[in-house]
C-alpha cells in the first residue's frame, strides 16, 4: 500500500462535525473549500468542473443518489433552487457536493454547531451575508443513501427549529417566523408518522 504523497492526513480525537470542520479550513491553503465524506465517490473531472465555475461563495452542485452497494438509486438536481425564497422550506443542498470560497467561511465564522444539519445552519449564515450562491445542474457527486444516515431523525428537525427561532429573535424578518412555523409543522408530521410505523409493528 502507497500513500500519494499529495494525499496529507490529519485525525483528531473530538468526534464532532463540526469541530473537524473548522479545523480542516483552518488548515486549508486554497481558495475554495471542496469536501466530501467518506462513503460518498467524486464523479471523473469533478475539480475541472469547478474551475468553471470560480466566482460565487457557494456553488451547489448536483449528485446521484447511491445505494450501499454503488446502485444509482435517483438523483438531486439543484438547478433551479432560489436561495432566497426556498431556503425558508427545505434545505436540498447537498453539502459534499458543494464548492465554497474560504473568504466566505471564515465571514460567517465557520461552523458554528449543529450535529446533524450544520449546513442549514451555514447557508441561512450565509446568506444573511448576501454571499453569492451559483446552484447548477451538473452532477459532481454519488451520495451514498444508508441506513446510518440522519435524514428523516428527530434531530435536525429540533435543530433547524433552533435556527428558525434563533434568525427570527434576531432580525424579526417574518421568513424567519415562517421558517420556524415550517420547521415545526415537520416536527409534529414526523411525530405523527412514527407513532403511526410504532403502531404498524
Amino acid at each position: 500500500y502507497t500513500v500519494n504523497p499529495k494525499v496529507i492526513l490529519y485525525r483528531t480525537t473530538i468526534g464532532q462535525l463540526c469541530f473537524n470542520l473548522n479545523y480542516a479550513i483552518n488548515l486549508a491553503q486554497g481558495e475554495y473549500i471542496i469536501r466530501m465524506d467518506s462513503d460518498d465517490v467524486s464523479l471523473p473531472h469533478r475539480l475541472t468542473i469547478c474551475e468553471d465555475h470560480l466566482g460565487f461563495d457557494v456553488v451547489a452542485f448536483s449528485a446521484n443518489y447511491i445505494d450501499e452497494k454503488n446502485n444509482i438509486i435517483g438523483e438531486n438536481l439543484v438547478g433551479t433552487f432560489n436561495i432566497e425564497k426556498d431556503l425558508i422550506k427545505k434545505n436540498p443542498i447537498i453539502h459534499p457536493a458543494c464548492m465554497i470560497k474560504k473568504d466566505m467561511l471564515l465571514k460567517a465564522k465557520g461552523y458554528s454547531g449543529g450535529f446533524q444539519s450544520e449546513d442549514y445552519d451555514l447557508w441561512l449564515r450565509m446568506e444573511k451575508l448576501s454571499a453569492k450562491f451559483h446552484f447548477s445542474n451538473v452532477k459532481v457527486l454519488n451520495y451514498r443513501i444508508s441506513a446510518l444516515q440522519s435524514k428523516g431523525a428527530l434531530l435536525p428537525y429540533c435543530e433547524v427549529s433552533g435556527y428558525f427561532l434563533r434568525e427570527w429573535l434576531l432580525t424579526l424578518k417574518f421568513k424567519y417566523l415562517k421558517g420556524l412555523i415550517i420547521a415545526l409543522i415537520k416536527r409534529i408530521i414526523y411525530s405523527f408518522k412514527n407513532r403511526k410505523a410504532k403502531r404498524n409493528l
